[in-house]
């Protein structure tokens, strides 16, 4: 078998035909390792899904959806023939309920046809999302999944600092991902970067082996100042709300330590424009996000029961412009997924969203309270971060259809799951009651009542 995989992959190389051959290894690791070639070479490639679009139509997909499809369809098939599918978890039905609502929005949206051409998207992130998170995982899968999550973050932030060194940058001079006439949004690049960044610090923390520190080091350091040198705002937020929740969960762990006192000194290499880019955010109110969001909750205001529809914020907006203490152009985005949702789907639709992170956030706590070893406890905590990081950053961005975002739900129900199975048990010990004193009846001296009878 090996020798036939490696003639044919010899001649496909030797004849030129590198498509083939690439296909080929890649066909080669799906048979191998199928979950960590499908979900986690999905993991990797979620940084460069801006810029993975095939071909340069508006509608053409990126290659993220055709690899999200197969980890989906894979996983799906692996877990009916190895009988490895389990009950999805509580929190899924909130975000069920949430896809749910928004899908049913078709019949009184704004716009119906914003809602069917955003039908594709929610539905295929809502299907990867419930066939991982009911997917039996090993240990050793989720490891190497979060593995790959961390070099493809590393990896597209040495890409976007050596094309920043080389003066490739958007035209507001900041870093980002170029590739031809493709362009990745650095605030969103940005955030997706969040994911690699705090797994990456959660195994820096938790790591005995010298190499894997060092690895770990250099991503967390490489996709840190990719961050900030997009000069996202909002991602800057995110990163001190990261360096928070690390701060208080590890308290006085040196690598902690070290890295968060080495932060305020990169900003010493920051071009001027991050400075001026701060500056400029409470002048000009967060980009007209303030502005924006005025007319948001004006909007909300009159959908607030029912809702304008799925995708439909834009519509409503148009609504309510005049309502913007000043005028920021015409079919804004929300920038901003809580109201984007409270708009879009009403007063019910934010509960649920609401509910759906914080479910995910008590599974969580409870999690960490529990664990014991030194590596799970570690993951956990870097999902908080990560979830807390995202969180804050979709304060700011319209993340809520973002591929990353719902990668961040993923992990951290795989890694619940992942703790909470491998866990080790303690042996039971029956507590005895202070109170109540266990006597020995034998050893106290026994009444002879027939004795004093006959006496």
């Amino acid at each position: 078998m090996i020798a036939t995989f490696g003639i044919c992959l010899g001649f496909m190389f030797a004849r030129e035909q590198w498509v083939y051959g690439l296909g080929l290894v890649v066909f080669a690791f799906v048979l191998l390792w199928p979950v960590e070639a499908t979900l986690g070479g999905y993991a990797f490639l979620l940084p460069f899904d801006s810029i993975s679009r095939l071909g340069n139509s508006p509608e053409a997909r990126a290659l993220t959806w055709y690899v999200g499809a197969s980890a989906s369809l894979v996983l799906l098939i692996l877990g009916l023939t190895n009988d490895k599918l389990r009950t999805p978890p509580r929190t899924s039905w909130y975000w069920i309920g949430l896809m749910s609502l928004g899908s049913i929005s078709l019949f009184w949206a704004l716009d119906s046809n914003i809602v069917i051409a955003e039908l594709p998207t929610v539905l295929g992130l809502l299907g990867l999302y419930l066939v991982t998170v009911c997917f039996e995982i090993s240990e050793t899968q989720f490891s190497r999944i979060t593995f790959l999550a961390i070099a493809g973050g590393m990896a597209a932030a040495m890409v976007s600092l050596w094309d920043f060194h080389q003066g490739i940058w958007t035209i507001e001079t900041r870093a980002s991902l170029i590739a031809g006439t493709h362009q990745a949004d650095p605030n969103v690049f940005a955030a997706s970067l969040l994911i690699a960044l705090t797994l990456g610090v959660a195994r820096l923390v938790s790591s005995r082996r010298f190499s894997e520190r060092v690895f770990m080091l250099f991503a967390v350091f490489a996709t840190a100042a990719a961050i900030l040198l997009t000069m996202s705002r909002g991602a800057l937020v995110a990163l001190i709300v990261a360096a928070v929740v690390f701060s208080y969960r590890f308290k006085r762990n040196r690598w902690i330590l070290f890295f968060f006192s080495l932060l305020p000194l990169s900003t010493v290499v920051l071009p001027s424009l991050f400075f001026v880019r701060l500056k400029d955010a409470l002048l000009s109110g967060g980009a007209g996000r303030l502005d924006i969001w005025v007319v948001g909750l004006a909007a909300f205001k009159h959908f607030f029961v029912r809702g304008a529809g799925l995708g439909n914020f834009v519509s409503a907006y148009e609504q309510f412009r005049q309502v913007a203490p000043s005028f920021r152009g015409f079919s804004r985005p929300a920038h901003n997924i809580y109201l984007q949702v409270s708009v879009e789907l009403g007063i019910l639709g934010i509960c649920l969203l609401v509910a759906a992170v914080l479910s995910q956030l008590l599974v969580l706590w409870r999690a960490i309270a529990s664990s014991r070893s030194v590596r799970p406890r570690a993951i956990l905590v870097g999902c908080e971060a990560m979830i807390c990081s995202m969180l804050a950053a979709a304060f700011f961005l319209g993340m809520l259809w973002e591929k990353s975002f719902w990668m961040v739900w993923i992990i951290s129900a795989l890694a619940v799951r992942t703790t909470a199975r491998f866990a080790p048990t303690a042996p039971r010990v029956h507590a005895v009651s202070p109170a109540l004193p266990v006597r020995n009846t034998n050893l106290l001296p026994q009444p002879c009542f027939r004795t004093e009878l006959n006496a």
